[in-house]
Parts: structure tokens; sequence; C-alpha cells
């Protein structure tokens, strides 16, 4: 009895989650764009407070930079945009004798439709 309960579960669970890709409805409008960002430059800072100070600076320029996207691609090739993801990552790299390195990394994924 239990291996059939199971396989009612499992039968169940996997048709509330299937879609129906047959029922005509429209895809979104327009089509996915994703811009990266790099960089990458020496740390001032020489205390704990001072680097976290400066990481959440990288970070901050990196939501910047993903929250003008939209503007420029209505500049150029866009009637419209949404932000649909953003997603931000710093690390920092310490080695003996050489100053401390910040590495930040941005992506930006948006919908838009073209002109």
């Amino acid at each position: 009895m239990r291996p059939a309960l199971t396989a009612a579960l499992i039968l169940a669970a996997t048709s509330a989650f299937s879609q129906d890709t047959t029922s005509g409805s429209a895809a979104p409008a327009g089509i996915p764009v994703t811009t990266s960002y790099n960089m990458s430059a020496p740390m001032a800072g020489k205390t704990a407070e001072e680097e976290a100070a400066e990481d959440q600076t990288y970070r901050t320029q990196m939501y910047a930079l993903a929250a003008g996207e939209c503007a420029d691609l209505l500049a150029s090739i866009a009637t419209s945009c949404s932000v649909t993801n953003i997603s931000v990552s710093t690390q920092i790299t310490r080695q003996p004798g050489i100053a401390n390195q910040m590495y930040a990394s941005g992506t930006v994924n948006m919908l838009v439709e073209l002109k």
C-alpha cells in the first residue's frame, strides 16, 4: 500500500507543477538582454571596517551601473525595458607583501522590446 501511495503523491506533485505549453498563452513580449560588469582595484582600507566600507562602495557602484542599463537601452534600441534580475558579488584577495585587491562583478538581466 505504501508504494501505491508514494506513486500517487509523485503523480499529484508532478501534475501540480507541470505547465501546459499548448494553451496558446502568449510569451512575454520582448527579448532577454544580459549585461555583465567586472572591475578590480587595489584597496585603500587597512582595517576590517575600512575594507567593509570599500566593499559596500563597490557593490553600490555595481547596482548603479545596472540601474542605468535600461536608460541606455531606451535611448538606443528599446521601446520598453524592465529589469528581471540583478546579481552582484565582491571578493577581496589578500597576498602577503601586496596591497589587498577588490574584485567586483555584477550582472543585470532585462526584458526589452525593440524599436
